[in-house]
């Protein structure tokens, strides 16, 4: 490369001083020109005579230049001027536009030699993508997923999944809005991808879930699992520990909600909400309320319709309102009783014999596992959120991703609510788990293989989708600000 200027006169400083200013206001086409001189400027030092100690300080001052808008004048030009140092444009390179000379800065001599006049900045970028790695199969991040055979469940799980979950385990207690105490336990991993918050379903607990945080600690997730009101370690409105109640899901709604604001925001920028039953119209009207807080939603088996079994659902939401206009709300609704201390696999929700036996006995040991029915306050509080949920106002306030899975055989929620609702979910993908009973992670193996793998690939396109939107935002600002300066906007 041939060195032009060896010292700039004062004269000549001032000349291009003002040659730069000129071409700023300009338009893009003086992009190779200004980033010429920019670098002439710079090798000759010749900022310093106005005092400035850089050429990042000199360009600021003089132009309103940041440093990074100042940096992409001199790679452009280093990059695409006639023999990577003059003012003019390398012929093959005229109407490419700034915006495309900008992404092609990152590509490689190869790739770059793909780049014609017809290729669009997306096209690029895609590229770009590619020269990452980012064509890897994305079904390898799931492939290493650990699921123990159904004979050595028990044992799988004592040996290799409860101790290593003890060693990221912690616990406790936060006062909800109006002084509840909701039990929650956490599990923190070095440098996590994201942060998962579980809502759990009708009559269960933090400790159920041991599999299925187990295999996103695994996959290099954080996991935090609070206790809804009512159900494990929370507090009860009632007395009776094996009755689920509750006056308005807008109650579970409101304590999901100060929990993540002051446990899991604390320490996750990144957050996924996992649903399941009755957590996920919890977790719907969280979402259609609060929708900016989490990233993405996988909702399993939700309940966006009530299943009320062999009783018409005219004839139970008739009865719950009827129970709860002369103050019986807290009694058990039609159907529904207390814990029994004698298991019933062939009438569960789950497909794993071994799982089910696994949880159950969790149950048998700890009382605070033993709630069992609703009432018919909740039956009643059931109905209401599940009408209000699948309203399209309501629904088109959900901006995020969501993958829903529906299980064949579930006659715990009602199918039907979740089709209606999928269909009227914009970023909603429906998923028919075959062969599954209502706890899809409890399902046989070949379910339940399917149905992890398809929740991973989907985080990862979640997260690959967004590196690629927060990319763009960040060159459509740098772009702008370029736009700005040379008066294009």
């Amino acid at each position: 490369m041939e060195e032009i200027y060896h010292q700039m006169t004062f004269e000549e400083y001032l000349n291009i001083k003002e040659e730069i200013k000129t071409k700023i206001q300009g338009m893009a086409a003086d992009y190779i020109s200004i980033g010429y001189r920019l670098r002439q400027i710079e090798e000759t030092q010749a900022y310093r005579q106005d005092g400035y100690r850089t050429l990042s300080e000199f360009a600021k001052q003089e132009y309103g230049l940041s440093p990074s808008a100042t940096s992409r004048f001199i790679d452009i030009n280093k990059k695409f001027s006639v023999g990577g140092y003059s003012p003019e444009l390398v012929p093959e390179f005229a109407g490419y536009g700034v915006s495309k000379l900008s992404e092609m800065l990152q590509l490689t001599e190869d790739d770059r030699s793909l780049v014609k006049a017809g290729t669009t900045v997306a096209e690029i970028r895609e590229m770009k993508r590619l020269e990452r790695g980012e064509n890897i199969q994305t079904e390898q991040v799931a492939a290493d997923i650990m699921i123990p055979e159904e004979a050595n469940y028990q044992r799988t799980m004592k040996r290799d999944v409860e101790p290593y979950l003890r060693s990221y385990e912690k616990d406790g207690y936060i006062e909800s809005y109006d002084k509840t105490a909701i039990y929650y336990r956490t599990y923190r991993i070095p440098q996590a991808k994201a942060g998962i918050v579980i809502s759990h379903g009708f009559c269960e607990f933090a400790e159920k879930y041991k599999e299925v945080i187990y295999y996103f600690l695994q996959n290099g997730y954080s996991v935090y699992v609070p206790e809804h009101r009512g159900h494990g370690y929370s507090d009860r409105i009632v007395v009776d520990g094996e009755k689920v109640h509750v006056e308005d899901y807008e109650q579970y709604v409101q304590d999901l909600h100060f929990f993540v604001k002051n446990v899991v925001e604390l320490t996750e920028k990144r957050r996924i909400l996992f649903c399941h039953s009755m957590g996920g119209a919890i977790g719907v009207r969280y979402l259609e309320e609060f929708p900016l807080t989490f990233d993405a939603a996988i909702l399993s088996a939700p309940m966006l319709g009530m299943n009320t079994g062999k009783y018409p659902k005219w004839l139970a939401k008739v009865t719950a309102d009827f129970f709860c206009a002369i103050g019986k709300g807290t009694k058990y609704a039609a159907g529904q009783s207390g814990f029994s201390d004698k298991p019933s696999f062939e009438t569960s929700s789950c497909v794993s014999r071994e799982r089910y036996m696994y949880i159950y006995n969790m149950r048998l040991r700890n009382i605070n596992y033993q709630t069992y029915g609703g009432t018919y306050a909740w039956v009643k509080a059931g109905f209401k959120v599940t009408r209000k949920l699948r309203k399209r106002k309501n629904i088109n306030s959900i901006k995020i991703p969501l993958i829903i899975f529906e299980a064949e055989k579930d006659d715990m929620v009602d199918n039907c609510g979740i089709e209606k609702f999928a269909k009227k979910a914009k970023t909603a993908q429906l998923v028919r788990m075959k062969d599954s009973k209502h706890e899809i992670f409890n399902a046989g193996e070949a379910v339940r293989d399917s149905y992890y793998r398809q929740i991973f690939l989907f985080l990862n396109h979640v997260y690959t989708a967004q590196e690629r939107m927060n990319e763009e935002n960040e060159y459509e600002t740098k772009t702008d600000e370029t736009r700005k300066i040379l008066g294009t906007v």
